[in-house]
């Protein structure tokens, strides 16, 4: 997990390079984004399905880097997680050896490890 900064607030990203798409529970969305209209099913690791019913422009800051990026948006989700498609558009390299910091796009930044028993974290798009 790590330190994310959207409209001058404190929220903690999941780093989850396992979902294919980043996505923001809706009470997460700051008063700046911009949403779209989106009906889409993706599922959970376990099956279960994830309906989204948004995409919005969301603006936040880790570390010294500012971003804006499109995530889908859903009210079955309760935190903001990180997917794969920010990790490879940001230039994450990860060494899980390292449980103190990932590097962003040349940055060290600090992150945060926490076990979850009993909880998916991961969905995947429905073809």
């Amino acid at each position: 997990m790590v330190d994310v900064w959207m409209d001058g607030v404190k929220v903690i990203a999941v780093l989850d390079p396992g979902a294919t798409h980043t996505c923001v529970p809706w009470e997460f969305l700051p008063s700046s984004a911009v949403t779209r209209s989106l009906d889409l099913t993706t599922y959970a690791a376990n099956g279960t399905e994830i309906a989204m019913q948004a995409e919005a422009d969301i603006q936040f800051r880790i570390g010294s880097k500012d971003y804006v990026w499109t995530a889908w948006v859903t009210d079955q989700v309760d935190q903001f997680l990180l997917g794969l498609d920010w990790f490879v558009a940001s230039d994450v390299q990860w060494n899980f050896n390292d449980t103190k910091n990932i590097i962003i796009a040349g940055e060290s930044v600090p992150i945060r490890l926490r076990y979850l028993k009993n909880q998916c974290r991961h969905f995947y798009l429905a073809e």
